[in-house]
């Protein structure tokens, strides 16, 4: 089966995001790669809302939001003629609309009357909603009308998705799994009426036993199996992450897992948290903050029923408090653990500087952000790269399997070496991502992460001082330590990432993760999930003949020069995709990348991408790599950029000493309100 893409348009309360999530749940069951993910935003209660939903029978690399969708969810008939709901879709779109008014009533035939008999539909899912349910919430109605008017997923999946997710409310469940029962009854009566038959999406390999996907689908028990691949590459990648002219993606229906563990269909998110868990952490301290807040909500939870003990969960006024009951419950001999974003981030800065200055192991995921002014919840590096000089060691996960797999590894690192260490997964674009996640079990877990032993402790039995003030006469030494410890994390890091291949069968973290570079003349380089999209792109231009890789950096601190080196010397050109702005000089990432190439002669670009969570899309870096392959990239390019935008508002600001609010006016220009809070 090819990618199957689904984009759903609801208003804020209508249960839109949950929706992806549901459909998401129900492909899992029937043994299918799938991703779910919002498009988040500061919407409120009955602001237009979009979330996405795409199904596959090989694992799904791709974050960019579904732009040319299969199917159409219109969860709320007056969007039609409010935003561009229709955006991207062809001509084989199918469209299925809650509405009790048939389509011709509803005056989008601009758009329906190109498309074939019987692929759109209206059902009364509010109506069945209420009749069902008792509440105006379609979204699982439409489910059950989308599961015969697609044939994507069946509809006993779609009902265990929709029990497993409201087990805790029975009522619910079997209110919601009534109304999406009645829809598939409806729409197969219209299709019938209409004399289409139901669809089918042609099933893949038979992945469910493979996956260890139980009858109720959403997780499963799972022993590891023997085999192993032939070319002893890791059984949970796609394709090799070595360099080589390797070729697309084939199916990867039947990867190792842990003894012991389990597979689910699980929110970025919550991974974490059971991640997290696992490494049995003893204080987790904790301000929330979008998008991190999901990890510690799962993990005081987790504290509350008792499945993580021992351990206290310290609900603090700031994340300046956070990070300083961490750095406490550390220098005391505890396992400590936070989470933070953004602004967060930058209100910790004092006291990172501290936690690193003292070689104290905390592990603290940063679910990457924005910095504002002007206010942005979305998605880019900027929070991260702006502490990547204060001491602490930086690891960038791809995907919400290698971010669960990075804060495993991430408390042994920081243990040994005596440093702290910032696991950075995109805000949203992974946090917020529901996914296919292979979780590990406890004891095994424990086998790979021995118990803290501190190399410092304040113990009231033998006084001593932590942090004492040091002079000229010792203060160098006291730093050149910190970069003598990160120095032994370079070495560290692969070797701790070798042993959790070996011990959990699959590859995670490292320093560096090349893809298709071996004989490419062009080499992009880039941090985070947009990686995957890279890797797409880079698929699609290697059929059509151009020679080009791509170099994912796990460890940006310590930054790996000689690895980076090695990687990119037989390249003709470096392409650097940075989600962050260093203001005034450009790239943050490039600066390193070309200290490792000093002294090598090849053509390098740094291009500004995805700030504030502009989406990166395969189209946009198609053309990007195609003008980079002909050196008619500018130095510094920002991809995406409006400049039409930014002209205007330069114009203003040179025609008026008054010209007002730079961002306002830009939104203005485009026709957009700004949020207002309250």
């Amino acid at each position: 089966m090819p990618m199957y893409e689904v984009r759903i348009h609801g208003r804020g309360g209508q249960g839109t995001v949950t929706a992806a999530e549901l459909l998401s749940a129900a492909a899992f069951a029937e043994g299918r790669h799938a991703q779910a993910f919002p498009s988040f935003g500061s919407e409120r209660t009955g602001a237009p809302v979009m979330s996405f939903c795409r199904v596959d029978d090989r694992p799904i690399r791709t974050r960019e939001p579904v732009i040319r969708p299969d199917a159409l969810i219109i969860q709320d008939p007056t969007l039609l003629h409010q935003v561009n709901v229709f955006d991207g879709a062809g001509q084989d779109c199918r469209l299925l609309i809650n509405s009790a008014r048939g389509v011709a009533d509803l005056n989008i035939g601009d758009f329906t009357d190109r498309l074939p008999p019987g692929s759109v539909l209206t059902v009364p899912a509010t109506d069945l909603a209420l009749e069902h349910l008792g509440r105006p919430v379609p979204s699982a109605a439409l489910l059950g009308g989308f599961a015969a008017f697609s044939g994507l997923v069946t509809l006993d999946s779609l009902l265990t998705a929709i029990r497993e997710r409201f087990a805790s409310k029975p009522a619910v469940a079997q209110g919601n799994a009534a109304a999406a029962s009645a829809a598939f009854e409806f729409v197969a009566a219209e299709l019938a009426r209409q004399g289409v038959p139901l669809a089918r999406v042609p099933a893949g390999p038979d992945t469910a036993s493979a996956l260890g996907a139980s009858p109720d689908g959403a997780e499963s028990d799972c022993p590891a199996p023997d085999a192993t691949p032939e070319d002893g590459a890791s059984p949970d990648l796609a394709r090799p992450a070595s360099a080589g002219p390797a070729g697309p993606r084939s199916p990867d229906l039947s990867p190792a897992r842990p003894a012991g563990g389990r597979v689910g269909q699980i929110e970025g998110s919550r991974g974490v948290a059971e991640a997290v868990m696992r490494c049995r952490p003893e204080v987790i301290c904790a301000y929330p903050i979008s998008p991190q807040t999901h990890i510690v909500e799962a993990l005081s939870s987790l504290v509350k029923s008792g499945e993580l003990a021992p351990c206290e969960f310290v609900n603090v006024e700031s994340e300046y408090a956070a990070m300083s009951v961490a750095i406490g419950a550390s220098a005391a001999g505890a396992r400590a653990y936070t989470a933070t974003a953004s602004q967060g981030l930058l209100y910790m800065t004092e006291a990172l500087y501290n936690a690193s200055g003292l070689g104290l192991p905390i592990v603290m995921t940063v679910a990457n952000r924005a910095i504002g002014a002007p206010i942005n919840i979305w998605n880019d590096h900027s929070d991260a790269m702006s502490q990547r000089d204060c001491g602490w060691i930086q690891l960038y996960a791809e995907t919400n399997q290698e971010a669960m797999d990075l804060h495993i590894q991430a408390f042994r690192i920081a243990e040994q070496v005596s440093l702290p260490v910032m696991v950075c997964m995109d805000g949203f674009i992974l946090t917020h991502a529901h996914e296919r996640l292979e979780m590990p079990g406890a004891g095994q877990v424990d086998a790979f992460l021995p118990p803290f032993e501190p190399r410092q402790v304040l113990d009231p039995a033998e006084p001593v001082s932590i942090g004492a003030m040091v002079g000229p006469e010792a203060f160098t030494e006291v730093r050149y330590l910190a970069h003598a410890r990160q120095q032994q994390a370079l070495e560290l890091i692969p070797r701790v990432a070798a042993e959790f291949a070996a011990d959990f069968g699959r590859d995670s973290g490292g320093l560096i993760r090349p893809y298709r570079t071996q004989d490419a003349q062009t080499i992009v380089v880039a941090l985070g999930s947009v990686l995957g999209t890279i890797k797409d792109t880079i698929d699609e231009l290697r059929e059509a003949g151009t020679r080009i890789g791509a170099l994912g950096i796990t460890s940006f601190r310590p930054f790996p020069l000689e690895a980076v080196r090695d990687a990119l010397a037989h390249a003709e050109r470096v392409v650097v995709i940075e989600k962050a702005l260093a203001v005034g000089i450009g790239g943050i990432v490039s600066a390193n990348v070309r200290m490792a190439l000093s002294g090598i002669q090849l053509h390098g670009y740094t291009v500004i991408a995805g700030l504030g969570g502009r989406a990166i899309t395969k189209d946009s870096l198609r053309g990007l790599f195609t003008a980079a392959g002909q050196d008619a990239l500018e130095p510094l390019t920002f991809l995406d950029l409006d400049t039409a935008l930014v002209e205007r508002e330069l114009a203003r600001t040179a025609a008026s000493q008054r010209s007002g609010p730079a961002a306002e006016n830009m939104l203005r220009d485009l026709g957009v309100v700004a949020s207002k809070i309250g």
